[in-house]
Formats: C-alpha cells, sequence, structure tokens
C-alpha cells in the first residue's frame, strides 16, 4: 500500500512539462523539480493528509534513492543530480483564500529562479482536491503558465478551453457518471433515492 501511495505520487508530480534551458534571461537548471500539494488539511481531511505525507516521503526517498519501499527509487544512477521538492499548501478555507496564497506566494512575490535558486517555481500543481476551489485557481494558475493536476477534481466546468493548463486522473462528472450511478440503483432494486447537494461546482 505504502509503494502504492509513494508511486501514485511520484508519478502525479512528474507528469508536469520539462522546464526549457533558455528563456532569454537566464538558464533553468530542471535537475531539480518541484510540485506544490494544494489539499484541504484543517478540516480534519485524513485522506489529504496521507497524500501530502506519501508525497513528502516518496520525495525524501528519492533524493536519498532510498529502495525501502520503492526499490525503483534504489536504481537511479548515483551521477544523476536529479532531485524532487514538495510544497503542501491547506485550501480548507476555501477558494478566495487559496487564490490569495497561490497569487502571494507564486505571482506577486517577485522572486526570480536566477537570483533565487532555492526559492523555485514549482513545475506543477498537484490539487486542489476539490472542485469548488479548483475551477477559479486552476484560471489563475493558467493565466500564469502553471500546470495543475488534480487527482479528485470531477466538475465538468474543468473540462473547458479557459482551463487548459488543467488535468485530472479520474474522469469527470460529464463523463457519464450520473448515467452509471443511476444503472447501479436501478440494479439495487432501489426505486426512491434522495440527493442533498452543495450550490458550488462540485465537490
Amino acid at each position: 500500500m505504502r509503494r502504492h501511495a509513494l508511486l501514485g505520487v511520484l508519478a502525479a508530480i512528474s507528469c508536469a512539462r520539462p522546464t526549457t534551458a533558455w528563456d532569454g534571461k537566464c538558464w533553468k537548471c530542471w535537475e531539480s523539480f518541484r510540485a506544490s500539494l494544494w489539499l484541504p488539511f484543517s478540516e480534519g481531511d485524513i485522506q489529504s493528509r496521507q497524500w501530502a505525507v506519501a508525497a513528502k516521503m516518496a520525495a525524501d526517498q528519492f533524493n536519498a534513492r532510498n529502495g525501502s519501499i520503492v526499490a525503483e527509487f534504489a536504481e537511479v544512477p548515483p551521477a544523476c543530480p536529479f532531485v524532487l521538492s514538495v510544497d503542501v499548501w491547506d485550501t480548507s478555507q476555501g477558494p478566495t483564500v487559496a487564490i490569495k496564497d497561490f497569487t502571494e506566494a507564486y505571482i506577486s512575490s517577485g522572486f526570480d529562479d536566477c537570483f533565487y535558486p532555492n526559492f523555485r517555481k514549482p513545475a506543477v500543481i498537484v490539487g486542489p482536491k476539490f472542485s469548488s476551489v479548483a475551477v477559479p485557481l486552476s484560471i489563475v494558475a493558467g493565466a500564469n503558465s502553471f500546470d495543475m493536476i488534480s487527482p479528485s477534481a470531477t466538475s465538468p466546468v474543468l473540462d473547458e478551453a479557459v482551463h487548459s493548463n488543467f488535468v485530472r486522473t479520474i474522469p469527470s462528472d460529464g463523463d457519464g457518471f450520473a448515467e452509471a450511478f443511476c444503472d447501479w440503483c436501478r440494479d439495487q432494486g432501489w426505486t426512491t433515492v434522495g440527493i442533498i447537494a452543495k450550490s458550488d461546482s462540485f465537490r
């Protein structure tokens, strides 16, 4: 189970576009890959905390070439300087606070990779977990050329062209989910179903 979690996180944070070597300002070293996780922690979301721990552990063990859980980590050639780093942000206060935090951290900070190498902007945003946060945040992230990968945001709104930098690892609610759920209810022999919904872009 731990092996699958570490491999899953490593795969997710490795799906971004590689950084180009020269952008007209300075040489970009993509031997360091930084991912930024946006998940709800203070809500008491155990799964989000597990994902964050798995991400941190995956980065630490990969950087140490420790194959005790994922044997492939130990197979990385010693001469390979590639390292991973992970930032973790709490989205439990909703989209407004998430956008404010994102903007202050990565857009308005004034930091530049050339002069602040220890404050390298993330190559990919992993999350948010809920569509209600992912929808507005992906617009801001995409407008500033950040790629975003969510493991659980399922709103069909995120399929629209304005979210061109957004991808997800599960189908959206518009990909036959409603039909499949109705078929399942019918298979259970149910004739009445109660639905409780929240007025947002889905969770």
